[in-house]
């Protein structure tokens, strides 16, 4: 199982994820191998919740990795071009920019 998870994380539709886990699985194989049958199954239970709808993060202390593996998160940067939250009247007649680099 734990080599079908390796490759559904780095050739199928988990590898496209915001923080790609595919090459860390792998490198732990090994590691994976020689742990106990109860702590495989952890192991494996931590990998498929990252799998779930909103998987957020799991922990592969066990293989050697963060605790905080897998964990997506959402820059703060806007970015370096010009943004603006445009305020516009029902008719079209009347318009407010704002720069959201002032706010």
């Amino acid at each position: 199982m734990y080599s079908e998870l390796i490759q559904k994380f780095k050739h199928c539709i988990f590898s496209k994820r915001p923080n790609p886990v595919g090459d860390k699985l792998e490198k732990g194989s090994e590691k994976f191998s020689n742990l106990s049958i109860k702590e495989q199954c952890a192991v494996l239970c931590q990998i498929l919740q990252l799998a779930a709808v909103l998987g957020s993060e799991c922990d592969m202390t066990l293989l050697g990795e963060s605790a905080h593996c897998g964990k997506m998160l959402i820059s703060k940067k806007i970015g370096d071009e010009e943004i603006y939250l445009i305020n516009q009247s029902v008719t079209g007649l009347y318009e407010k920019k704002i720069n959201l680099h002032t706010v």
